[in-house]
């Protein structure tokens, strides 16, 4: 093993897994790889069974990502990310990404060319479109840099101004006018809208295990709201007493 120095193994601030940090025979260049585990032994293990590698095969991790595209951080996003809510909305939006830097490999997208294609969105729409697809492009390419190895680091990138919106209420009499004008069946769910603050999709979707009888409250679990997070909302005597009418 000459030549590779063994580093201590470190957990970076934004991982429950350990990593390690040491630098190429050939190369020079820092790797920092993830071990995948959270076990100090295991991540030992890994460390000496890449030090092992590198010491063996000169070849080993040199060059070995340079040509992956925009397409395989896409393909690679979308295989991962799955599971999300949003993963529809992520796809359409590295699709349009796609578009413009199909013929880019990982290391040719840089500060500088994210940025320009940033500018241009915010320039045809808003800064708040802007930030939406730095935000999706940065998480990718964070992600091929501390757990996929393709690129060493992710670019830095700031965040585009966004007018600070002001929130508007309905007066009293606006929501009264509002609810003279709704048939019966959307009369009641508008008005436990308004007593609850939820969105018509949680109030269609409720269900009778959601509420809690004795509390006067209403329990979202993580997967049923928008937020991914669990949400107790009290309920106004308004609010019960319609329950109380429906469950009847």
């Amino acid at each position: 093993m000459t030549g590779i120095k063994r580093m201590t193994l470190y957990r970076p601030k934004d991982s429950n897994y350990y990593w390690v940090n040491l630098a190429h025979p050939i190369t020079n260049k820092r790797i920092r790889k993830s071990t995948k585990t959270t076990s100090k032994k295991d991540a030992l293990l890994f460390e000496a069974d890449l030090i092992n590698k590198l010491a063996t095969n000169k070849d080993y991790l040199i060059n070995k990502n340079q040509n992956k595209t925009f397409t395989d951080l896409k393909n690679q996003w979308i295989k991962e990310k799955s599971h999300k809510k949003s993963i529809d909305w992520d796809i359409t939006k590295l699709n349009q990404l796609e578009e413009h830097f199909a013929d880019y490999s990982i290391q040719q997208i840089t500060q500088h060319e994210i940025k320009e294609y940033l500018d241009n969105i915010a320039e045809k729409l808003t800064g708040a479109s802007a930030n939406r697809y730095r935000a999706l492009i940065l998480a990718a390419l964070n992600k091929a840099s501390k757990e996929w190895g393709w690129i060493d680091k992710t670019p830095y990138i700031p965040r585009y101004q966004e007018p600070k919106l002001r929130i508007r209420y309905l007066t009293k009499e606006e929501a009264n006018r509002l609810l003279d004008e709704l048939p019966n069946h959307l009369r009641l769910m508008a008005i436990f809208s308004l007593q609850t603050g939820l969105r018509q999709s949680n109030v269609k979707n409720l269900k009778n295990p959601q509420i809690n009888w004795d509390n006067k409250t209403i329990v979202f679990h993580p997967n049923e709201v928008k937020s991914g997070k669990y949400l107790n909302i009290p309920l106004s005597d308004v609010a019960y007493q319609l329950l109380i009418s429906l469950k009847a």
